[in-house]
Formats: structure tokens, sequence, C-alpha cells
């Protein structure tokens, strides 16, 4: 017999910003398709969760000063599958296609309603 728990999508969200890692927890945490399972503001953080907890989404808040696309592939060699929802403003368009071809498997810009965003993680 499975959970509730167990049939919602295991999301982790990793935002730098607290106001903005909590909005996204509170708006992932409203839906019944998914279960936030962790959220940090790491990147270091976020890699040794991703080992113990295996989401199933993970969505990666990229900030103004965000240069490490190489993250989406440590976040894929930790947890195989994984999907990554990449969380960017406008005019990072370079660093969202060195995550693409690192493993990234969508985006959406942090201007974006909040139905769009839910929409965009059950696509992705």
């Amino acid at each position: 017999m499975t959970t509730m728990q167990e049939d919602r999508t295991s999301v982790l969200v990793i935002e730098e910003h607290d106001l903005l890692r909590e909005g996204l927890e509170s708006i992932f945490r409203q839906q019944q398709d998914f279960n936030v399972v962790a959220s940090t503001s790491s990147i270091k953080e976020a890699v040794k969760k991703v080992y113990k907890i295996h989401p199933q989404i993970i969505v990666l808040g990229i900030n103004v000063d965000f240069e490490e696309p190489e993250v989406c592939s440590k976040l894929i060699k930790k947890n195989p599958g994984v999907k990554i929802l990449l969380l960017a403003p406008p005019g990072k368009e370079k660093v969202i296609a060195d995550a693409f071809k690192r493993g990234a498997s969508g985006c959406v810009l942090t201007n974006v309603m909040t139905e769009d965003l839910v929409q965009a993680i059950k696509m992705v």
C-alpha cells in the first residue's frame, strides 16, 4: 500500500535567498502533486541532500551572481534520473544554456506567474 506522500513528486528546492526559498516551498506544498522533501540555500549542502534523499525534481534558483552551471552535472551524478528545473532572472541566457548542456531539464524566469511555475514543474 502506498501513502499519499509516496504518490506525490518529491521536490528539493535550492535557492540562496530565504524569502524566495520559503515562497517556493509554500507554493509547492499547496499543490497536491508535490512533496517538498528538503530545501537549502547552499549548493554544497544540496549535493549532500540529493545523495541521501533522491528527489525526483530539483528546483534550482539561479541568482544574479550564479556562474556555476556545472552544478547540474554534479547533482545528476549524485542522483541519476533527477530532473532539474532552473529558476532564473532575465538576462542569464549563457548560464542557462550552459546548464542545459550539463543536464538541466527546464527553465522558467523569475517573473513567471505561480500557475506557470507549477505547470512547468509538472512538465519537466
